[in-house]
């Protein structure tokens, strides 16, 4: 091969065999038609002191990666050399980060990250208000006395709704309530609390249910709380509340329904606060009336802020 530089077509150059190493690299070499300097690659090596020599006759990679970049340094064409460098606000393609890899950073503006998406206008953004997103799932598999949720629950979203069901407790006619803690589980308050839930069953029963020492999700008055068969389903049902802020108390509102110990199949809906000061809620836990929880599944979900 003469001093002068050639320029050879990548789509043209052989596949090289190798069958000790993965040599995915020559897949991707038809993308480069065109754009490689042959007479530059002389004197660059990779992992075993491979060199690459025209027309990359023996060339193996152990690491198709560091290939890639040696593609990519040996390119001189300006028009190309922007592989590099594009994702800017002029609409190009991807560019290339560390080692190769696109960048999503280089996308667009604003912070790539689980949380986000890329908008039309090249933005990285959260999700549109009132976008629903599930924070976490908690499957109660074995038995239990309670289940705490201490994670989640911040100021990130404004509003969180706490959905569950196949909800069954260990003990028959037992009644399901939620208490709220204002230092991220370390304490539960169990005191005042202004909770109140309407019921009605399809036995004929309608009537209400009051408690100060949790908000009531499924009334536990005799034969009104839940049956401890999971033939019958467990209790299914949702309280929401919006946690954040210090200026007011905050309010949780619920709905469940179950097959009772004896009253038939009850709908309860419920209203309630912790009525002991303003503080933010960020832990909440589900307790039985009585004995613990033997199944169900309770995930917890966020609606975005308005603002």
């Amino acid at each position: 091969m003469s001093d002068e530089i050639q320029k050879v077509l990548i789509s043209e150059l052989p596949i090289v065999e190798n069958p000790s190493r993965e040599n995915r690299i020559i897949a991707l070499l038809p993308g480069l038609s065109g754009l490689v300097d042959i007479g530059k690659l002389a004197g660059l090596t990779r992992a075993g002191d491979v060199p690459y020599v025209s027309p990359l006759e023996g060339f193996e990679a152990a690491d198709a990666q560091a290939a890639i970049d040696a593609i990519l340094l040996a390119i001189s064409n300006p028009e190309v050399a922007a592989l590099r460098t594009v994702g800017d606000a002029a609409g190009n393609l991807a560019a290339l980060g560390g080692g190769g890899r696109f960048d999503p950073a280089r996308l667009g503006s604003g912070d790539p990250s689980a949380g986000t998406y890329l908008r039309g206008d090249g933005v990285w953004a959260g999700p549109p208000p009132g976008d629903v997103r599930l924070i976490s799932e908690y499957p109660i598999t074995e038995a239990v006395s309670y289940l705490d949720i201490t994670e989640g629950i911040d100021a990130t979203y404004d509003e969180y709704e706490l959905t569950f069901h196949g909800v069954v407790p260990a003990s028959n006619d037992a009644g399901l309530l939620l208490r709220i803690s204002t230092d991220g589980g370390d304490n539960f308050q169990a005191s005042s609390y202004l909770s109140a839930a309407q019921v009605a069953s399809s036995g004929g029963t309608n009537t209400w249910s009051a408690s100060t020492i949790a908000h009531v999700l499924a009334p536990a008055f005799t034969n009104a709380g839940a049956s401890n068969s999971a033939a019958n389903g467990g209790v299914a049902g949702s309280v929401s509340f919006r946690p954040n802020g210090t200026s007011a108390r905050k309010l949780i509102n619920g709905e469940a329904g179950y097959r009772s110990a004896g009253l038939g199949l009850i709908s309860a809906r419920s209203a309630g606060m912790w009525d002991g000061g303003n503080a933010a809620i960020n832990a909440v836990r589900i307790i039985p009336s009585s004995g613990g929880l033997a199944a169900g599944v309770f995930r917890l979900w966020a609606r975005k802020k308005n603002a």
